[in-house]
């Protein structure tokens, strides 16, 4: 069992067996392996980097990177430190930049739904007669939404300044 190999080596310092059990997880990657060793925590600061590392390195290969994206609901919960490392990357296996702002608003959509999910849970604690309402604030997170406005210039409700004709 690879996760015990790594919590042992991780425990008693033994960075050959943490190299060897990365090395086995890129050989035999799957997008459930990918996401079960991101979050495992190593207590060796050195590991953890070393971990890090090699999961990124996984996700230069176009497969690997297509499995872990499509794995909706755990895309939209990685931390925002990963997310950051992996698509500021140079050596990412994307068709293009669209690509990238795809992925990028996917996961901030789910990250958008997590803070607003722990608000609303301290809102209630605070005031518990207080009902949500269910809106989803992230419908509006796409692109090319409707209404919005990408002039540059500031609206200030004026007809007559904003440039609007009569």
């Amino acid at each position: 069992n690879v996760k015990a190999l790594v919590h042992i080596a991780d425990k008693y310092g033994i960075e050959d067996i943490v190299k060897h059990c990365l090395q086995w997880m890129e050989d035999n990657f799957t997008a459930g392996l990918f996401y079960h060793l991101l979050t495992f925590e190593m207590s060796n600061e050195h590991f953890a980097t070393l971990k890090r590392d090699s999961l990124l390195r996984a996700l230069r290969s176009r497969r690997h990177f297509s499995m872990v994206t499509a794995d909706v609901e755990r895309w939209e919960k990685l931390q925002v430190s990963f997310v950051e490392a992996l698509l500021s990357s140079d050596e990412l296996p994307v068709v293009s930049e669209k690509e990238v702002i795809h992925l990028l608003a996917r996961w901030a959509r789910g990250a958008l739904a997590r803070q607003e999910e722990k608000n609303a849970a301290e809102d209630h604690s605070h005031c518990p007669e207080m009902q949500h309402d269910g809106t989803n604030f992230s419908d509006g997170l796409t692109a090319g939404s409707a209404g919005y406005d990408a002039s540059p210039s500031p609206r200030n409700g004026d007809p007559a300044l904003d440039g609007a004709s009569s």
